[in-house]
């Protein structure tokens, strides 16, 4: 038979799979308003080609220059945190992965 603490992940795996396309959903759609959003309230955000066209003509102002410029190394510092941190999930769905296998090779060799 089972372990318990076999049965218990696995119905928290069921709970968590059952409820995933909701909660991704969800997230997805969050994220898709948040960057529509961002486009139509403040396009020097997120428009590359619009903030380098303002740069050539000359209409952004230095005050913004120098935000921007300082707020770069903070950007580049938290996408290289959220990198680690996708890096840090591969390695929890890994073990995971390690722990579905020893149930199954358990169960394979009981049964």
């Amino acid at each position: 038979m089972k372990k318990t603490s076999d049965a218990q992940f696995l119905d928290k795996r069921r709970r968590f799979v059952r409820t995933w396309n909701l909660v991704g959903t969800a997230l997805l759609a969050a994220l898709a308003a948040l960057t529509a959003w961002l486009f139509t309230a403040s396009p020097s955000l997120v428009n590359p080609p619009q903030v380098a066209a303002e740069i050539a003509r000359g209409a952004l102002p230095q005050s913004t220059l120098e935000l921007m410029a300082g707020l770069l190394p903070v950007v580049v510092l938290m996408l290289l945190g959220v990198t680690a941190l996708v890096v840090m999930v591969g390695f929890a769905v890994v073990a995971t992965e390690r722990r579905y296998l020893r149930i199954i090779e358990d169960l394979q060799t009981r049964g």
